[in-house]
C-alpha cells in the first residue's frame, strides 16, 4: 500500500481522434524506458492512423520523454494527476454514504475507519473508490 501522506507524481497523456475507442497502457513510462529509439517513432506512425484513443499513464518520468521526444508525442496533451489531501479524502470517503440523522448529516463509517481508509491509501484515489465501494457493498448486505 502506499504510505500516508506519499506523494508520487501521475501523469497522463492523451492522443485524441475522432474515434470513440480508446487504449489504455499504464506504465508506459516503463515501457517506452526500456524500448530502443525507434519506438517513438513507431507510437507516432500508430497514432496518425488515427484508429484509436490512447490514455497513456506513466509517472513523472514520462515529462521528460515527451520532452525528449516532441516529434512522436506532438498531438498529445499531458494531464498530472496527483493524490488527494487527508481532507478531501476524508470528504470522498464520508459524503456518499452520509444519512441524516436527527437533521443531521452523520457518516455510516464508524470507529476509526476513516483514518483507516486514508492510512492503507494515501490518498490514491482508485485505492479510495476501490475500498470504499467494497465497504458499501457490504453495509448494503
Amino acid at each position: 500500500m502506499i504510505a500516508a501522506g506519499e506523494r508520487a507524481e501521475i501523469h497522463i497523456v492523451q492522443h485524441r481522434t475522432q474515434h470513440g475507442a480508446a487504449g489504455f497502457l499504464d506504465g508506459f513510462d516503463h515501457l517506452i524506458g526500456h524500448a530502443d529509439s525507434t519506438f517513438a517513432e513507431l507510437w507516432k506512425s500508430v497514432m496518425e492512423c488515427n484508429a484509436f484513443n490512447a490514455i497513456l499513464i506513466g509517472h513523472d518520468s514520462i515529462t521528460r520523454i515527451i520532452r525528449e521526444n516532441q516529434n512522436a508525442f506532438g498531438i498529445a496533451r499531458l494531464f498530472h494527476i496527483s493524490y488527494l489531501s487527508k481532507e478531501a479524502a476524508q470528504r470522498l470517503i464520508t459524503e456518499p454514504t452520509a444519512v441524516i440523522v436527527n437533521g443531521e448529516k452523520k457518516s455510516r463509517f464508524i470507529g476509526n475507519a476513516v483514518e483507516y481508509i486514508w492510512e492503507q491509501t494515501g490518498g490514491n484515489v482508485f485505492y479510495l473508490q476501490t475500498i470504499c465501494q467494497l465497504a458499501v457493498d457490504y453495509m448494503n448486505t
